[in-house]
């Protein structure tokens, strides 16, 4: 009888366990740049696009619900407040439209073209250009929007929030 004898080359490749290896590796790897990358927006910028989305939902609210709104501001966030039952109340229930306190290092300026401060101009006072308190502006249901520019900025940039007298918000760029 013969012996026949196989002789085994030896395999090449790669095993699981190593391959397991690897992808650990690599996701290890890939989480390290996305923890240390910077956001593709400034917090500036995505806080001015909140604040515009917000004035437009309480527009819309206020003329939804034949309501009066107003926007409150201060040196640390902003608030809407709506008329009912003879006097104005916080909406803290409202998911939209509850206090928003600006992100850190964030600051607030604000002007506003209503017609107390267009007096207050002519007659040679200048107008508050930094929140020290409270600012208070209605938004108009019918409308006749009074005009209103909150510059935000921090060191990522500054934006501007405008609300035009047609009572279009929007965020853009300073």
């Amino acid at each position: 009888m013969e012996r026949h004898t196989v002789i085994r080359a030896r395999q090449t490749g790669v095993t699981l366990v190593e391959l397991l290896v690897v992808l650990v590796i690599l996701a290890l790897a890939s989480t390290a740049v996305l923890l240390n990358t910077p956001p593709a927006r400034p917090g500036v910028q995505e806080e001015a696009e909140r604040m515009a989305a917000r004035i437009r939902i309480a527009l819309d609210e206020s003329m939804t619900t034949r309501k009066s709104f107003r926007l409150v501001l201060d040196e640390g966030g902003y608030d809407f407040e709506v008329f009912t039952q003879g006097q104005w109340t916080q909406m803290p229930d409202h998911r939209f439209l509850a206090r928003r306190d600006f992100s850190k290092g964030v600051t607030a300026e604000i002007s506003t073209a209503e017609a107390a401060m267009a007096n207050a101009r002519s007659l040679g006072e200048s107008a508050r250009p930094v929140i020290d308190e409270k600012t208070r502006l209605t938004l108009d249901p019918l409308g006749a929007q009074d005009q209103l520019q909150v510059r935000l900025s921090s060191r990522d940039g500054a934006f501007l929030v405008k609300l035009d007298a047609t009572g279009v918000a929007e965020a853009s760029r300073d």
